[in-house]
């Protein structure tokens, strides 16, 4: 599946090299860019509000092979104590 897709894209690229002048092509990466950064941003969103849903109900965290919540929960600040679990 991932091949295929690959394929799409350097056929994609390939064109828009050949049909377009350089300046196009430069604003067509840049635009490429900025949705791939909003892609990631939207992503990273809906993994904190995953994690804050399952800490609300208390339900257990998604598991850090799941997530990047792994990576992010090093970089949190420990300050605050964590919220008490209902049901155990």
């Amino acid at each position: 599946m991932v091949g295929a897709g690959a394929g799409a894209g350097a056929s994609l690229t390939a064109a828009l090299c050949m049909r377009s002048n350089r300046v196009a092509r430069v604003l067509a990466y840049a635009l490429l860019e900025w949705i791939l950064i909003a892609l990631l941003l939207a992503n990273g969103v809906f993994s904190y509000l995953i994690s804050r849903f399952a800490a609300f109900f208390g339900l257990a965290p998604p598991c850090a092979l799941c997530s990047r919540l792994g990576v992010d929960s090093l970089f949190e600040s420990h300050s605050h104590p964590p919220p008490p679990r209902r049901g155990r």
